[in-house]
């Protein structure tokens, strides 16, 4: 996506910290314009707050990215030659900046009625686990994990607590969730008891995660099986958030895989990508190749990025099948295009 200088009022030619620190400004001021007692108003707020932390997601994005870049430069010089000729020239990125495509998530009915429809008619248990497979921390998760630096939205305390003691139940998850994020003095307390209340009188699923993840946190035998109850109380009731925690942390390699499938299932693309990348690596469990690029090419589809880089690498690597190699050249270019930087040094990458 390209940098709304004139949302942020702001001169192009300004350095990245000056637009960052211009977009908190920002934030800061329309935030507290969500509070405003005209509806017109709390929607405009909205409405700008949306394309502000879009900025702010892409910064952090092209910052998080650069890292992996290096990373990646023994992979890349071991490909194939991708492209020759005329080809190559016609493939050349443009100087100006690309403009990203935005694609919507998947809705749970679509996701659900596609895994029905598209999946191959065999090998269908893709969750044996090969017990003697260690457990891995799955680094996919670390990478699409929130970046510090996204300004976080400013709370009106005091107005949560007011509806929370009327008795709504969100605010009443919210409350808590946020009191266990200060440090003040009892208020993690306090916050487990809101959250407490949004269980008990709404069975609220992000009461139920947040609950679980504090005591998860507590690194006491008891408390962390009460955080591991909580999470999988909320995955049940339906919050992807919960089953994509499962899916990376869960026991046992089957039961990851389950809830991993799950929550690609109703539409969430990191358990998607992070599903297909595990297929295909064997994590814990057997290789399907089949699933693996089903899993991958669903998350590609649906616009991830890495999930079109990581789809293209494998592909390109197929070098006697000039199908997969024609598909792999294909996500590269929309990888590459969308904005992915490892895609985009590929491509300008000399043949050899």
């Amino acid at each position: 996506m390209k940098i709304d200088y004139q949302l942020l009022e702001i001169s192009p030619d300004a350095s990245e910290e000056e637009v960052r620190e211009r977009l908190n400004t920002l934030l800061r001021k329309w935030y507290y314009r969500l509070n405003s007692p005209k509806l017109e108003h709390r929607q405009e707020a909205e409405r700008v707050i949306q394309e502000l932390e879009k900025i702010g997601s892409h910064l952090s994005q092209l910052e998080r990215k650069e890292k992996d870049r290096q990373k990646m430069v023994q992979r890349m010089s071991k490909l194939p030659r991708l492209l020759e000729g005329n080809e190559q020239e016609s493939m050349e990125l443009p100087k100006e900046e690309v403009v990203h495509t935005e694609v919507d998530e998947p809705s749970p009915q679509d996701a659900a009625q596609a895994s029905q429809t598209r999946l191959p008619k065999e090998e269908t248990d893709h969750t044996a686990v090969d017990e003697q497979v260690p457990r891995e921390t799955s680094k996919v998760g670390q990478t699409e994990a929130p970046e510090e630096n996204i300004v976080q939205p400013v709370v009106d305390e005091q107005a949560l607590r007011e509806a929370a003691k009327e008795g709504h139940v969100e605010a009443m998850a919210e409350l808590g969730a946020y009191l266990l994020e200060g440090d003040g003095i009892g208020q993690d307390q306090e916050g487990v008891y809101w959250l407490q209340q949004a269980v008990k009188v709404g069975k609220n699923p992000q009461a139920m995660f947040s609950l679980g993840q504090h005591l998860l946190k507590q690194k006491i035998g008891k408390e962390k099986k009460k955080g591991e109850y909580w999470i999988k109380r909320a995955a049940k009731a339906g919050l992807i958030e919960a089953m994509r925690e499962l899916g990376f942390h869960a026991a046992s390699a089957k039961e990851r895989m389950k809830w991993l499938r799950k929550a690609g299932e109703a539409g969430d693309l990191i358990s998607m990508k992070e599903l297909g990348s595990r297929l295909l690596r064997g994590d814990g469990i057997k290789p399907n190749n089949k699933w693996g690029l089903y899993w991958l090419r669903q998350a590609a589809e649906a616009g991830h990025l890495e999930a079109m880089r990581e789809l293209a690498l494998y592909l390109l690597e197929e070098k006697e099948n000039e199908e997969a190699l024609e598909e792999g050249k294909k996500w590269l270019i929309q990888a590459a295009e969308q904005g992915d930087p490892i895609a985009q040094q590929m491509r300008s990458q000399p043949s050899t």
